[in-house]
């Protein structure tokens, strides 16, 4: 009975010393695959940001860009249409003159 109690002590010191020598070994490198797999995840989001924020500066440019055309055909327009109302008037006042001045 003594060396069955011994040799099971024996085993068992034995899985003891494995287990501590080998699970360290088998986890490290799940968590560094963990931690690079993470620190790559994080790289794929930094990189997406930098593309939506390039994206949004392209936008605002792209976007004064038309608001300066609109603003510079709208004062052409408004111009044009000043200019058609004083010709407006005064083909006005030639009919009126070619009439004899009545109305």
């Amino acid at each position: 009975m003594g060396d069955l109690t011994n040799l099971l002590f024996i085993v068992l010191g034995f899985v003891f010393v494995l287990a501590s020598v080998a699970l360290p070994r088998i986890v490290r490198p799940r968590a560094a695959a963990q931690a690079s797999g993470q620190a790559q995840a994080d790289r794929l989001d930094f990189r997406a940001l930098e593309r939506i924020d390039r994206s949004m500066v392209q936008l605002e440019e792209t976007s004064r860009e038309l608001f300066g055309r609109l603003d510079t055909r709208t004062r052409v327009l408004i111009r044009l249409l000043e200019d058609a109302e004083v010709k407006t008037q005064q083909l006005e006042q030639a009919v009126q003159r070619g009439r004899g001045g009545t109305a």
